[in-house]
């Protein structure tokens, strides 16, 4: 499959407001995350996370569906990764109310991140600047992976981000709970790319804005389908 090329263009505003600082400046909450890491043999676990899970729940689907015999014809490939998540039973875990996910939908979110960006957080009951704050998280995980940073270095400012967001208090706990989610995805689903690249896989998969976006999208809606979401857009970038 071709590699869909993915824009997203914001323009982020000064931020001011003292009490939203926590979200919006990860390298302030670094201090305290860099003993998680260590250069060369970073895991991908964050225990401070409640919903940690959700990442784990994803590798070890993309695990199997790379594991597989062969990869399904593109036109099923949504079915078949909802079929891999339907038989993990930790994928149970997550939730009770799943519902399939779309082909067609994950390539609009991919070729109209922008758009959906804003429609996703439309949903969220927090200030613009915390908005802003997130999109930023997301362009700068896409950006570390495209300059291929250590592994290292992409987990601690993912977790000096999420410590800010579970410290704070300006989120409601359903706001909270999505872009927790969606760190824990992005966390895993980061290692998981690393993985990829070294041998003896030795193959090209990177986790672009457009892959966030569908996992923020899938926040939205449920847990499963933030699992599933970003793993169908990763697949589909990616072969």
């Amino acid at each position: 499959m071709k590699k869909i090329i993915i824009c997203l263009t914001i323009v982020f505003t000064a931020i001011s407001c003292e009490t939203e600082n926590e979200y919006s400046n990860p390298s302030e909450n670094a201090k305290d995350t860099v003993a998680y890491s260590k250069a060369g043999d970073t895991e991908p676990q964050n225990p401070s996370n409640p919903y940690d899970m959700a990442g784990q729940v994803h590798n070890q689907i993309a695990e199997h569906y790379i594991g597989g015999p062969s990869s399904p014809p593109r036109i099923l490939l949504a079915e078949y990764v909802d079929g891999l998540a339907l038989q993990n039973p930790d994928f149970a875990m997550l939730g009770n109310d799943y519902m399939p996910i779309s082909l067609p939908g994950i390539v609009y979110i991919l070729n109209n991140s922008d758009k959906t960006a804003a429609e996703a957080l439309g949903t969220f009951e927090m200030s613009n600047s915390l908005k802003q704050g997130l999109l930023a998280f997301i362009q700068q995980v896409a950006a570390l992976g495209r300059q291929n940073k250590d592994y290292s270095e992409i987990y601690n400012y993912i977790v000096s981000y999420e410590t800010g967001i579970i410290a704070g208090t300006a989120l409601k706990p359903e706001d909270k709970k999505a872009i927790l989610t969606l760190t824990s995805i992005t966390r895993y689903s980061s290692y998981f790319a690393k993985k990829q690249k070294q041998k003896p896989r030795d193959r090209d998969w990177d986790v672009s804005v457009g892959c966030l976006v569908a996992c923020l999208s899938g926040t939205t809606e449920s847990t499963q389908r933030a699992v599933t979401k970003s793993l169908v857009s990763e697949i589909l970038i990616n072969e």
